[in-house]
């Protein structure tokens, strides 16, 4: 185990040090700090992968089974939202605030991290691998979300408030952003959903009925799914844009961690 854990380090040095080159990017507008810690971000992402991959080797399974697995999962997939969001959109500034979580992730992961080579049989199904994969899709997308959402916040109170600050330079306009989150929410909402849907198969499928659904797990999440319906709803028929969908945006994304958390962590 050696090794994965080695190439987790590496990964985590990576996104430290990309993090502080975009903070630093904000006083210091310089093209070859942003390019620069774009290249440690995309490093980090493809170490990362690799100890994934030898993790999973190791272990005999997919890494998901303890709770440090799951951080170490929710970091690579918000870097690879950003490699992708950064692909498409060229912001330029998405990693200021998507990087530090992929290092506060990937950190807390090595923090607490545990081997673990038994995999609990109840999990071995295809609908908990249906679960995983698109809670952790839909995870990415309100990454992004909360990124584009926060930037529209502070953006739009320079404008208000007249005090043009070294982030109005740096971001997107404001109809950039709200086309971001517009886009990401499109993919996020119906992703949660299939995972939700899946997950709740999973669960009676272990237990024996549908009905039978463990509520002090089950809860958070229906509550979490509750608050996107209505930004998705909001935004699609409700004609929302602007200030109001970018703050649910961040207050949602920061329930849905906790949320996820909570859930995995039992």
């Amino acid at each position: 185990m050696r090794v994965p854990h080695l190439l987790f380090s590496v990964a985590l040095l990576c996104y430290f040090l990309s993090a502080c080159g975009y903070w630093w990017n904000v006083r210091r507008h310089r093209r070859t700090t942003f390019v620069l810690a774009t290249i440690g971000v995309a490093v980090g992402f493809l170490t990362q992968s690799v100890a994934l991959l030898l993790y999973a080797r190791a272990v005999g399974r997919p890494p998901f089974a303890t709770f440090s697995e799951i951080l170490i999962l929710f970091s690579w997939v918000v870097a690879l939202v950003y490699l992708v969001a950064e692909m498409r959109y060229r912001t330029g500034s998405l990693g200021i605030f998507l990087v530090p979580l992929a290092f506060l992730a990937t950190f807390f992961a090595l923090l607490i991290f545990q081997y673990t080579v038994q995999l609990d049989p109840k999990v071995r199904s295809v609908w908990f691998g249906m679960h995983i994969v698109f809670a952790f899709a839909g995870l990415a997308a309100f990454a992004l979300i909360f990124g584009a959402g926060l930037m529209y916040i502070i953006q739009e109170s320079q404008l208000k408030s007249k005090k043009i600050g070294a982030f109005y330079y740096r971001f997107p306009s404001l109809e950039s952003l709200d086309s971001i989150n517009a886009t990401a929410q499109s993919f996020g909402f119906p992703f949660l959903t299939f995972g939700l849907i899946a997950g709740i198969i999973w669960a009676g499928a272990a237990k024996g009925s549908l009905l039978r659904w463990d509520f002090q797990y089950t809860l958070p999440l229906l509550v979490t799914w509750l608050m996107y319906a209505v930004l998705f709803i909001g935004r699609l028929a409700g004609g929302w844009r602007g200030r109001k969908p970018s703050v649910l945006a961040v207050l949602g994304f920061c329930v849905a961690v906790l949320t996820y958390f909570l859930h995995t962590a039992k």
